[in-house]
């Protein structure tokens, strides 16, 4: 009877070691995939990210002196081409119409002023002569004056005006052709000096208050790092923008160096300002992947700390972000792993496989 019941008990036993061994060694054998990264210490550049575009300083809008007919139009003037101080773009003269009835006031005003002309003559010979007094000789002088200016005038309308550039710089609009009718204070072309180029970010109003004159950043052009910049102003007005979009504010970053020799920067282009508003050195940080947080908390974060092979949860006090990496400011020491890929399916305790890189 003794010897049954020992057989039975041990074989009892070691059902109960084996089911421990396989659910054990089964745990560890379908152990979740994860990665891991060690807490170490470094620096975080924090940064302010915005969309924006390439405009200049210096816009000059050239518009038409006077009303009149588009002739001469420079053909070697075309949008993006560049422009010299003075260059003509065309000129503006009367229109069929209005240069014949100007003929027809020339004539009139030609004669008026050759008849105040001789008038004058006579006046100034009965000066000489004592017969008037100087305020008729002077009423005389006055009214020859006068028409003469008039029949200048005339003339001078009828010459063709030169419409030309006001600076050096690059034509970035134009929307006339020859034989079009223009009237006075139309614009005509508009010119942008490519010295004075500035990016102009759209910067939203949860990070515009990180932004300051003087903080220096990247400006990108299809991804990539092509120029360096300073702020040169804050607007302190809000952009208008469509109804359930974030606000905005334009930041004005002046371009100062030319980091790719290749890269050219357009009137209009469209770029990325990165603005670096701070730099944390020398603290621990981890990937942002792995820190979590607790449901309905979000001021409670943990991370899953990999040791033998295990999960284990851990709450951390976190500060600062760049985006990639996090600061840890208490509950973790350097060298400790904590898991990044996958922490978010893993349980405290779990038995986890890590994945080779």
């Amino acid at each position: 009877m003794k010897k049954f019941l020992f057989t039975v008990f041990s074989v009892v036993l070691f059902l109960l070691v084996f089911v421990a061994v396989y659910r054990v060694w089964g745990a560890r054998l379908n152990a979740k995939l994860v990665k891991v990264a060690e807490v170490k210490r470094g620096d975080l550049i924090l940064r302010v990210k915005a969309p924006g575009y390439i405009t200049s300083r210096r816009i000059f809008t050239v518009t038409a002196p006077i009303a009149g007919e588009i002739k001469g139009l420079n053909e070697k003037v075309v949008v993006g081409s560049t422009v010299k101080k003075n260059q003509v773009f065309c000129y503006i003269v009367p229109t069929a119409e209005e240069e014949k009835s100007l003929q027809e006031d020339l004539k009139f005003a030609e004669m008026n002023c050759e008849l105040a002309e001789k008038d004058l003559e006579v006046a100034k010979k009965l000066y000489e002569m004592k017969a008037i007094s100087y305020q008729e000789y002077r009423a005389k002088e006055i009214s020859f004056l006068r028409e003469k200016s008039n029949l200048e005038k005339l003339r001078a309308k009828l010459e063709p005006k030169p419409v030309y550039s006001p600076i050096d710089g690059v034509l970035v609009k134009a929307e006339v052709k020859n034989g079009q009718i223009v009237t006075a204070g139309k614009e005509l072309f508009v010119v942008a000096d490519l010295n004075s180029l500035v990016a102009v970010l759209n910067v939203f109003e949860s990070d515009v208050n990180k932004v300051y004159t003087g903080v220096r950043g990247n400006i990108l052009i299809d991804g990539e790092v092509k120029f360096s910049g300073e702020v040169e102003n804050v607007s302190l007005i809000r952009e208008e923008t469509s109804p359930g979009s974030a606000p905005t504010y334009k930041v004005y970053v002046n371009i100062i160096n030319r980091m790719d020799p290749s890269a050219m920067l357009r009137i209009g282009g469209t770029v990325v300002g990165e603005l670096t508003y701070r730099v944390i050195r020398n603290v621990k940080v981890v990937p942002l992947e792995a820190v979590n947080y607790e449901p309905g908390s979000l001021s409670r974060t943990f991370v899953y700390v990999y040791k033998n092979g295990r999960a284990r949860k851990r709450y951390v006090s976190v500060g600062e972000t760049d985006g990639t990496f996090i600061e840890i400011k208490d509950g973790l020491k350097e060298e400790e792993r904590v898991i990044t890929s996958g922490s978010y399916f893993v349980k405290d305790g779990e038995w986890v496989k890590v994945e080779k890189e």
